[in-house]
């Protein structure tokens, strides 16, 4: 633990001037925190957490195909001008350090860039499914040969005039996650529904300006509240006692223990081979979704969806890997995620302020006493086990607000993991069978379902969309979101170590015991 009380100086992670090329400018900056873990998850762990994010639009009038085509690109030029990180490239130099890079460049440079990262699908049936895309593409390696590793795909059918279309972003992890890939689609559909509504959003863009807007690394415009580690240029010596430390030690060794008593779902073997990364989904009607959210609302006190889906998952564990009386010492191992931006400054902390990697991850468990009786026999998976474990899921999450040192602890924290993996990787690691599980919330949090031009007339609609990662190893990566008050849940994994019907077993009974929440009584707060 000695090596968490290191002097960190956050400049360090600001973007600094690159040698020209071809006399353009460059920046470049180091990559921080959960970045650099999802960097190395990409390049030793077989494109672990390659990010998808599939967005379906109805239009309000039908356009001919080569309009739709030329505003999707236009509107993809000019996020690259809003968003220049969607042509950033992480490099690795000498010491196996990421670095996040980035170059300016010419009118014709741009085109060249759109020709490789634009792409245009036509299909011969009218139906657009993005989950073939998503599959086909889970193949590929990011970083690509020619050094790209964002790509916006433009999904239709072969007719002359269109009123349906499907997008799908495809990237490296390391600079969005998954509140940065929403921002990005919204602030793209904004730019694509100008377009064809006839404004040339992509001309008279002066490129060398856009370098301005590559967003500063999060730890970097953290508020001033949050406690920072001591500067290198400070005579104060770190100690555990120092807030900073105290809570950073707490986190690691909270992974540590956790990683220690772990208890998974049921052993499967790993890949020896290169993944085929799939996605499964399951949705709630309506009506089962409304009751549901009704339900969670107490009078002086409620559930949210987050609480009901975690406990129900860390159930659906139980379910598929029952514990014996000699496993009572062991827990449920989670990891909880938060969308971090809450602790940015403004305008980062506002709706679409942030873009990038503001992700932060705190491990807790659910003991297996808790699924056993006092002679050691497993307790009933009932509405009053589901309860007892939101309660406790509500309670950490609670928990997780009021930590004095919410974020920033991701640097030092992200650094150990990071050479951690790296060891794994080398030491053959087994495979993990340890769920994970990301609560995306309500799409409507950063995505708007109507798109209009710039006289207010309204041009698309979004009916629906889905987020999806690759996942080489054995337990699938869940996920549950909602959009128009209807709940989605998700697994993204790998069928060449679990079958699509196990897959969907575990969604089945994942909504089986989240449903047993919309029977919970005034009681039950």
């Amino acid at each position: 633990m000695d090596n968490l009380l290191a002097k960190i100086d956050f400049d360090k992670y600001t973007w600094k001037s690159l040698p020209s090329a071809n006399g353009f400018e460059g920046r470049g900056r180091l990559l921080a925190g959960g970045e650099l873990v999802q960097d190395v998850l990409n390049r030793y762990n077989k494109g672990f957490q390659t990010l998808f994010f599939a967005f379906y639009a109805d239009l309000t009038a039908e356009h001919a195909a080569a309009e739709v085509i030329e505003a999707g690109r236009d509107a993809w030029v000019k996020l690259r001008y809003l968003v220049p990180t969607i042509a950033a490239l992480v490099t690795i130099d000498d010491d196996d350090s990421p670095l996040l890079r980035y170059y300016s460049t010419s009118a014709d440079g741009i085109s060249a860039w759109a020709n490789q990262t634009f792409t245009v699908h036509q299909t011969d049936v009218p139906e657009i499914d993005l989950d073939v895309l998503r599959r086909d593409l889970g193949q590929l390696k990011v970083p690509s040969q020619h050094d790209q590793e964002t790509w916006m795909h433009l999904v239709m059918a072969k007719t002359g005039m269109i009123s349906k279309l499907g997008f799908l972003f495809h990237t490296h992890h390391s600079p969005f996650d998954g509140s940065a890939v929403k921002i990005l689609a919204n602030l793209y559909l904004k730019e694509f529904a100008k377009a064809l509504g006839g404004v040339k959003v992509a001309d008279n863009l002066k490129w060398g300006d856009e370098i301005s807007h590559l967003l500063p690394a999060a730890f970097n415009i953290i508020l001033p509240t949050e406690p920072r580690p001591i500067h290198p240029d400070s005579d104060e010596r770190p100690t555990f006692h120092h807030p900073y430390y105290a809570e950073t030690q707490k986190v690691v060794q909270a992974f540590a223990s956790n990683a220690q008593i772990a208890y998974n779902l049921k052993p499967r073997k790993g890949d020896s081979g290169w993944p085929r990364p799939d996605t499964e989904a399951l949705l709630f009607s309506k009506e089962e979704s409304e009751k549901l959210m009704r339900k969670l609302k107490g009078e002086s006190t409620s559930y949210t969806v987050t609480h009901a889906a975690h406990a129900a998952l860390v159930m659906v564990n139980i379910f598929d890997n029952p514990p014996a009386a000699e496993d009572a010492a062991k827990s449920v191992s989670c990891e909880f995620l938060v969308n971090s931006r809450r602790y940015l400054q403004k305008p980062y902390s506002d709706r679409e302020g942030y873009p990038g990697y503001a992700l932060s991850v705190v491990p807790h468990g659910f003991p297996l006493t808790l699924f056993l009786s006092q002679t050691g026999e497993p307790l009933p998976l009932d509405k009053p086990m589901l309860v007892a474990l939101m309660r406790r899921a509500r309670d950490v999450y609670n928990k997780l607000k009021e930590m004095p040192v919410a974020f920033s602890f991701m640097v030092p924290v992200c650094d150990m993991f990071a050479s951690l993996l790296k060891q794994q990787a080398t030491d053959d690691r087994a495979p993990e069978n340890a769920f994970r599980l990301s609560h995306d919330g309500p799409g409507e949090t950063f995505i708007d379902h109507t798109f209009y031009d710039t006289a207010g007339h309204t041009v698309l609609e979004i009916s629906k969309f889905f987020t999806s990662l690759n996942r080489p190893d054995p337990a699938p990566f869940f996920r549950v979101s909602s959009w128009n008050g209807v709940l989605e849940l998700r697994a993204d994994y790998n069928s060449n170590v679990i079958r699509r019907d196990e897959v969907k077993g575990y969604l089945e009974k994942w909504k089986e015991f989240i449903t047993l929440a919309s029977e919970i009584t005034k009681d039950d707060y």
